[in-house]
């Protein structure tokens, strides 16, 4: 059957009747509208969903992560702190072991200097007359100035090692009684100890802090104590002091 245009133009115009009877139907329109805006907002939901489901793992992820390396930064700490120690440790073992093989030895300071001399006989002539002691060559292994004379050059310190670790501790003993003479003896220390002393002193003042066999001591308000390690001096003086 061929439809003709009349027939073709009156099916037209009843789809357009049916058409627009059905868009002024206000349910219609309502339920159309309720049907797309639920489908949106499961849509939007499910979406939502997703995205705070993502969330949650990466927050557990982030969680997980920052105890990780939370334990593995105080692993490493732990392990910094071990070495730190250890390393502290043998280089005060040694330190101590540097010190011992300079336990004979004495620096004498701001002794006069004569363009020719024998430095030997000038220590012993000056021990046995201020010290009264009793000194002789053979108590002598080593004497000589330190560093290289120069012209116009206060007196160059004195460098001695006695064969006899008893007969260093007496002399040193006896060096006050250098009083007035602006002569000093002093025990060779090792370059940490000397840093150590320096920082004391420069805490307590000269007369509060002192050497005796190697050690370092100080008095520290009216209480005595020694300085093996820059631990020892941060305890007496405070993690701050400089």
């Amino acid at each position: 059957m061929v439809l003709t245009r009349e027939v073709t133009k009156e099916i037209k115009n009843a789809e357009s009747n049916a058409m627009d009877r059905i868009l002024r139907d206000q349910k219609f329109i309502k339920a159309l509208t309720d049907n797309v805006a639920e489908a949106v907002i499961d849509s939007v939901s499910k979406k939502l969903s997703d995205i705070e489901q993502k969330r949650r793992n990466f927050e557990h992820d982030l969680r997980e992560l920052k105890r990780d390396n939370e334990y593995k930064f105080n692993t490493l700490d732990v392990s910094i702190k071990k070495v730190i120690k250890e390393k502290v440790s043998m280089l005060q073992k040694y330190d101590n072991m540097e010190q011992e093989t300079r336990r004979n030895n004495l620096r004498v300071f701001n002794y006069q200097e004569k363009n020719t001399e024998d430095t030997r006989q000038e220590i012993m002539k000056l021990f046995n007359h201020k010290l009264s002691t009793k000194l002789t060559d053979d108590d002598i292994e080593i004497c000589y100035r330190i560093g290289k004379k120069e012209e116009n050059q206060k007196p160059r310190g004195i460098f001695m090692k006695l064969k006899n670790h008893d007969l260093k501790q007496d002399i040193y003993k006896r060096k006050k009684l250098l009083k007035g003479t602006g002569v000093i003896i002093r025990e060779d220390l090792t370059r940490a100890r000397v840093e150590l002393l320096t920082k004391t002193i420069e805490k307590v003042s000269i007369k509060n802090a002192w050497t005796d066999a190697g050690k370092i001591y100080v008095n520290n308000n009216s209480k005595i104590s020694i300085i093996r390690s820059l631990d020892d001096f941060e305890r007496i003086f405070g993690s701050n002091s400089n």
